[in-house]
């Protein structure tokens, strides 16, 4: 999952003390709920000790930022669904990163993807994991790719 939320970016202790004070503000947005803060503290884990402050300069370059994001939009869905008042903390840190909308879209549809992709080999039940895409937000397209075993 670590690797869903870094894109495979090298964080810097500060870095990823900032991903984890935005995960923290995203999961407090609507009341903290269980997976959140499992996988928040998932994440933190391994962390060495150092602020927990959400200084957004401190991710300086396109990569840096969009793992961030992908970070936030992965705690959003945790709980089964990105709400309202977690929208509005994302695109607060938008403006903040001085990113568009189009960079959020992107970023929700890599980690919905992420997360279908879990249930590739799954035939069954095949309807309900279609259904599971669409309620993240995927079309056909992209539900059709995020399943090929």
């Amino acid at each position: 999952m670590k690797e869903l939320m870094t894109g495979g970016v090298e964080l810097s202790a500060e870095a990823a003390h900032v991903v984890a004070a935005g995960m923290r503000a995203v999961a407090q947005a609507d009341g903290n709920h269980p997976r959140e803060e499992a996988l928040i503290d998932a994440f933190e884990a391994d962390l060495p000790p150092g602020s927990a402050e959400l200084d957004l300069s401190l991710l300086d370059t396109l990569a840096l930022k969009e793992a961030f994001l992908k970070s936030c939009v992965l705690v959003a869905f945790a709980d089964g669904r990105i709400s309202e008042a977690e929208l509005t903390v994302l695109r607060g840190f938008l403006q903040e990163l001085a990113l568009g909308p189009e960079e959020l879209g992107q970023a929700t549809r890599e980690v919905a993807s992420a997360l279908l992709s879990q249930f590739s080999t799954v035939q069954t039940f095949r309807d309900q994991v279609i259904e599971i895409g669409r309620s993240l937000g995927l079309d056909d397209a992209a539900i059709e790719a995020s399943l090929i075993d």
